[in-house]
């Protein structure tokens, strides 16, 4: 059956490095630009065919911000000194079409209580724990992060600190660059392998009942020999695209996999 775990962080331009940027143009480093990571193990379908890795619950999909809300199934979840989970960082896209990572805590008292945001949001693509009390290191119970009309966005499983989501959208006025990452087969089994795509859909191909919506990039790791996969730099992704990850077996037998990938994120 298919699995998937993603781990998303955003850095700061601060917190790169110069280095990894020496090769970049003085005009894109002059921005600041920020480095969007995933890591990601999965296992595919013991069948072939494609399945969204970490699909998250929702989108906003909306053009004006809104405030969005925590909450969990465990009053213990609270932002407390004797809480468990007390705080989540969440990565998304504020009012201003800045992608960003920004703390936001759970309810003081009682966890299982809706808590808004003072913050406003277009997107929020994940969510992870930042904060915990005496009451223990995981969350508690599920905790969600969702609309005021209770959509929820993205889920941290109960006994977890990790949200699903690994779709994120290039923000308005900003360009993206696959970055770079590495795919690596966990197993060895003769003539199995995996492949990873990154489906993106950008506006034109939105539009319209023609639309071309199957964009892709395909990445193969394969054969008893072929342990891993080096996946290269440059793709450019427009502002206003959407990118997912997805998963295939190559023959059937669902092999595990680890997945690094990328993504550099500047202002036009």
């Amino acid at each position: 059956m298919a699995s998937s775990k993603c781990r998303m962080r955003l850095l700061e331009y601060r917190d790169i490095g110069g280095g990894i940027l020496e090769n970049i143009p003085a005009h894109i480093r002059a921005s600041s630009p920020k480095l969007l990571k995933l890591h990601i193990t999965g296992t595919p379908d013991d069948v072939i065919g494609f399945a969204e890795i970490s699909a998250p619950n929702a989108v906003l999909g909306l053009s004006t911000a809104v405030i969005i809300e925590t909450m969990s199934s465990d009053a213990l979840d609270k932002n407390a000194a004797g809480g468990a989970v007390r705080a989540q960082e969440f990565i998304g896209i504020n009012e201003n079409n800045e992608i960003l990572s920004r703390q936001e805590v759970m309810h003081p008292t009682d966890g299982t209580t809706d808590q808004a945001t003072t913050n406003l949001y277009k997107e929020c693509f994940h969510s992870f724990a930042v904060l915990w009390g005496t009451g223990g290191k995981d969350g508690e119970g599920t905790i969600l992060v969702r609309t005021v009309g209770d959509v929820t966005q993205v889920t941290i499983p109960i006994t977890e600190n990790e949200s699903n989501g690994a779709r994120f959208l290039v923000p308005d006025n900003h360009v993206a660059m696959l970055f770079g990452g590495r795919l690596t087969r966990l197993t060895e089994t003769v003539d199995e392998g995996q492949s990873i795509r990154i489906i993106f859909t950008d506006p034109i191909d939105a539009i319209g009942v023609d639309s071309v919506l199957n964009n892709w990039i395909e990445f193969v790791v394969n054969g008893a020999i072929e342990q891993y996969t080096v996946i290269p730099k440059g793709h450019i992704f427009e502002s206003g695209t959407w990118l997912s990850l997805w998963h295939s077996s190559l023959v059937n037998l669902g092999e595990p996999y680890d997945l690094t990938l990328d993504f550099l994120i500047w202002k036009k």
